[in-house]
């Protein structure tokens, strides 16, 4: 087995969807790699994974700057020990090249910086190019984020799904049933009143109910919009549900999935892990209209509209009247392309084999 492969984040296991799934398909015995996840504790249930270590060097009650020392020191003291590791880039992370056995380093760029306050967002993309400029070890979630940052020298690392247990799409969904929309993801900065006026207006032309799965400080907010809108019996938050089995129930008896991401310069590359997430699970997709999703949208695996909610409603509206339309089995397929154990075995493994020390 090769040397140790020690994944840095600063997000708690199992909690980041892209880093779970790394240390979930690396530990399998067919990729030959022993996983090592290195993480922050925010205090949330631990969860596991078979043959993952998990270490957690700091929690939430220690200061921000001791988590971000603790972090840094277990990142180089791994490249001492002639492990590679592959850090999610955070302000500060190039300090790890510090280490004689940089060459074992990869930088993972997962985001550029979505502040809403353009300055913040400058100067920190700046930053993320600066530090990273001096690595050729890098990967990146699409080729839009690497242009932006003017790289030269980089991996794609793309976004996955993983399928359902079951592909029996008409699980749950037999007999009379009012069509259900599911938007799952962060409450935050994604203008969710849009949403939900845009859901109370459909409402009034076709019935339909909306499940909203996440968390997020907006959400008392939202709620509360909800209740002056008057559609209460027909919107449940669910909080946040962990992938698992649960979660993808909750996929396979809705309807259609809702991607909803304000059309900002700064959204632009960032592509949907939940796109491919419905994908999965045979939903057809509902899909504001920003350049890294409507680059995925095609015929027959969903509709795109445009970001205020006259046009969302009558992009439900027409969805709705054209469910029969959509084939969720060749919904499916379409995603066996872009599930987790492929993103790991095409993209991050080869990465992996070329720099760590034989």
């Amino acid at each position: 087995m090769a040397s140790p492969t020690i994944l840095l984040t600063r997000n708690q296991f199992g909690y980041q969807t892209d880093y779970f799934n790394y240390s979930k398909y690396l530990s399998k015995p067919e990729f030959n790699h022993q996983v090592i996840n290195v993480c922050i504790d925010a205090g949330h249930p631990k969860v596991n994974a078979p043959n993952v270590e998990v270490v957690y060097v700091a929690d939430t009650s220690s200061p921000k700057i001791v988590r971000w020392v603790k972090l840094i020191l277990a990142g180089l003291h791994g490249l001492s020990s002639g492990h590679t590791v592959v850090v999610k880039y955070f302000p500060g992370a190039s300090l790890l090249r510090l280490s004689r056995n940089k060459k074992n380093l990869v930088i993972d760029i997962r985001t550029l910086s979505v502040s809403p306050n353009p300055l913040r967002r400058m100067i920190q993309d700046l930053l993320c190019r600066l530090e990273v400029r001096g690595n050729d070890r890098i990967t990146v979630v699409s080729n839009s984020i690497a242009q932006k940052l003017c790289l030269k020298n980089w991996h794609l690392l793309p976004l996955g799904a993983n399928l359902p247990i079951s592909t029996a799409f008409s699980e749950g969904k037999d007999g009379p049933k009012i069509p259900l929309l599911v938007y799952a993801g962060t409450l935050d900065g994604r203008d969710l009143t849009t949403l939900i006026r845009g859901f109370e207006k459909a409402s009034h032309c076709v019935e339909a109910r909306l499940r909203i799965i996440g968390s997020g400080k907006s959400e008392h907010q939202l709620i509360s919009l909800v209740v002056e809108l008057g559609i209460s019996d027909k919107v449940e938050f669910l909080g946040y549900i962990p992938h698992g089995e649960e979660f993808s129930k909750l996929l396979k008896t809705s309807s259609f999935g809702i991607v909803h991401v304000p059309p900002t310069d700064y959204y632009a590359g960032q592509p949907s892990t939940k796109l491919y997430e419905y994908w999965a699970h045979g939903l057809p997709v509902l899909c504001s209209n920003y350049p890294s999703g409507a680059a995925e949208i095609q015929d027959g695996t969903g509709l795109l509209y445009n970001f205020n909610s006259d046009d969302l409603r009558d992009c439900i509206v027409r969805a709705l009247k054209d469910l029969e339309s959509f084939d969720s089995e060749k919904i499916y397929e379409l995603a066996l392309s872009h599930t987790w154990e492929k993103v790991v075995q095409k993209y991050l493994v080869p990465v992996l084999d070329l720099y760590c020390e034989d």
